[in-house]
């Protein structure tokens, strides 16, 4: 009942500073299933697509539902499908954990169709992305966009030779983030020991026909 700012105490005698969640700090109580793209990774996704209020995703891949769920949070509908309803599940309720109205889950295989059309933006997070190339060319408008996420060089490699090949499409780049972050004590100033490294590549690729 208190205002954000205020002091109190714990049953321990230790004391807190009351602050009204976040959604980013909501966003780290998620229920967690299979490994989700990290916050360093979706924050470019949403910059270099031009993600907004008026946008409508397909998040191919719902793993835990995490990316489906930022996603949602600054764009205008979330259209999000994976083939293990375990993972549909999961997602549904970390968004309605969100308080989320504006995304929605099912189970679907993004190889081989997708029900939504005309989409601002397809994320593939799926094992072989270079398989949901033709499905992706139904689902996002001319001049949207399609993002895969990958782990391998190898599966980063296998994508951009098949996009390549389909001239419905234009590789726009491919890149990894590296997030390093710095201790800043007094007179230390340095890089933290532990650093989170390599999570994935990103490859964004603009449909033009």
């Amino acid at each position: 009942k208190r205002k954000d700012g205020s002091n109190v105490k714990s049953t321990m005698g230790k004391e807190y500073v009351l602050l009204t969640a976040s959604f980013g700090d909501l966003f780290k109580r998620l229920h967690r299933g299979p490994q989700t793209m990290s916050l360093k990774d979706l924050g470019p996704v949403i910059a270099e697509t031009g993600i907004g209020t008026e946008s409508v995703i397909v998040d191919a891949g719902t793993g835990s539902g995490a990316a489906a769920c930022v996603l949602a949070h600054v764009g205008k509908k979330v259209h999000s499908f994976d083939i293990r309803p375990e993972n549909v599940e999961i997602g549904r309720k970390n968004a309605k954990f969100l308080g989320l109205e504006n995304v929605s889950f099912a189970v679907g295989d993004i190889y081989q169709k997708c029900p939504v059309k005309n989409a601002d933006v397809c994320l593939l997070d799926v094992p072989d992305p270079s398989k949901a190339i033709a499905t992706a060319a139904t689902t996002v408008k001319i001049g949207g966009y399609v993002v895969a996420y990958t782990l391998q060089a190898t599966q980063l490699q296998h994508f951009v030779k098949a996009v390549k090949a389909d001239k419905r499409f234009l590789v726009i780049k491919s890149v990894e983030l590296i997030e390093r972050s710095w201790k800043v004590d007094g007179d230390v100033l340095r890089p933290h020991n532990i650093s989170i490294g390599h999570t994935g590549f990103l490859t964004f690729v603009r449909r033009i026909q």
